[in-house]
């Protein structure tokens, strides 16, 4: 297995409603770290694309859909109208800290 194959099986940390949010930020960045993903996530620029690599708007998306499967029920109700990353946190920050 090679070391992108082996990016693809880290298990996302969950966020659930009176969870840890600023434990779960830290995961949460640290995951999107390793799969060289977070600068996207936190600014919404589209990164350069790789030969033979996925495309800018595929990134994104995986971003996207990756930060909603972290969440339950009732806090994926609260954000899934946002349009980016960057908006689902920015608005789960607000729910749990009011800032």
């Amino acid at each position: 297995m090679d070391a992108s194959s082996s990016k693809e099986h880290r298990k996302l940390p969950r966020l659930v409603i009176g969870g840890h949010f600023h434990i779960w930020k830290v995961q949460i960045e640290l995951y999107f770290k390793s799969l060289g993903y977070w600068d996207h996530v936190k600014s919404d620029t589209a990164p350069a694309v790789v030969e033979n690599g996925p495309t800018a708007a595929q990134i994104l998306a995986r971003c996207k859909g990756d930060l909603l499967l972290c969440l339950d029920t009732k806090l994926l109700a609260d954000v899934i109208h946002c349009e980016t990353s960057k908006d689902i946190l920015e608005n789960l920050t607000k729910i749990f800290t009011g800032s």
